[in-house]
């Protein structure tokens, strides 16, 4: 498990070229993403003495003096960031297709390569992200049985530490849940990749088998990279936190730590690939 994680720092160190496109991907799309945010925020300017303080720590007030002001803006922000997010995702989904393919290959980015297996693999690879919101959908409806089993054990009214402890535990659940889901998908993806999966059903048993087959190395891989991007949040959020003055210095000093934290978090990401791609080789058959 360990030497497999070495390996996926290993091979995306040695792809920078390759950080740096998605890099620049992520920042452009996040860029077009606030663009509606930044006209909202201008033509509101005029309404709020608080628009003084926007470079310091967000201020509740701020937002629902916005809405207040601006009653399309909430309606109108809920479909951006739907959109958005949805975007986002067939972005990464694009995108993964090229990195599996390197890292599943000789290891070393080729831009031909890289952009043509990124456009071989997408619509396979959407057809298995939808096949997969069936796993998802029995994921999510296991969290919130455990919430329908409090009620048949205790009644409508238990006692607090019932309530508490049982939040707790659906809250681990769920986390628990999203990451094997996160890994079945992955591996899913590999077997597209590696053996020109063409069935999005077949890739998708072909994940699920793996997974079992290998499910405490896989585990562990997911596990430590979880761990180490919750230290990665904990660390910028120390940070961040100290960096809310509104002014100039601190408004940039706070850009560039920001950018640094996305650069970290992408270089865990494309890591956790590699690890998961090294595992893939030596474990599949």
């Amino acid at each position: 498990m360990f030497r497999n994680i070495a390996t996926g720092f290993r091979l995306t160190a040695q792809n920078k070229k390759m950080i740096g496109i998605v890099y620049l991907i992520n920042v452009l799309f996040g860029l077009l993403m606030m663009l509606p945010w930044r006209a909202a925020i201008s033509s509101f300017g005029g309404h709020s003495l608080l628009m003084r303080n926007m470079g310091g720590a967000f201020n509740m007030d701020f937002l629902f003096d916005l809405v207040i002001h601006q009653p399309t803006f909430l309606s109108i922000w809920i479909t951006v960031i739907a959109a958005g997010l949805l975007l986002y995702q067939l972005v990464q989904l694009f995108l993964s297709g090229g990195i599996f393919s390197v890292y599943l290959g000789d290891g070393v980015y080729d831009p031909t390569a890289f952009w043509g297996s990124a456009s071989r693999y997408f619509w396979r690879f959407v057809r298995l992200a939808l096949w997969s919101l069936l796993i998802l959908g029995l994921f999510v409806g296991i969290v919130f049985a455990f919430k329908g089993l409090q009620r048949l054990i205790w009644g409508k009214h238990p006692y607090e530490t019932v309530l508490y402890w049982n939040k707790v535990f659906r809250i681990v659940l769920l986390q628990f849940l999203l990451m094997l889901y996160a890994m079945i998908l992955d591996y899913s993806r590999m077997a597209i990749v590696r053996d020109d999966v063409r069935r999005s059903r077949q890739a998708l048993l072909a994940g699920i088998r793996f997974v079992q087959q290998q499910f405490w190395p896989a585990l562990g891989i997911a596990l430590i990279f979880f761990i180490l991007t919750g230290l990665t949040l904990l660390i910028y959020n120390i940070v961040a936190d100290v960096l809310k003055s509104p002014s100039i210095v601190v408004i940039v000093l706070l850009f560039f730590w920001q950018q640094a934290y996305m650069l970290i978090r992408l270089v865990l990401r494309l890591s956790l690939y590699g690890a998961e791609s090294a595992l893939f080789r030596t474990r599949s058959g």
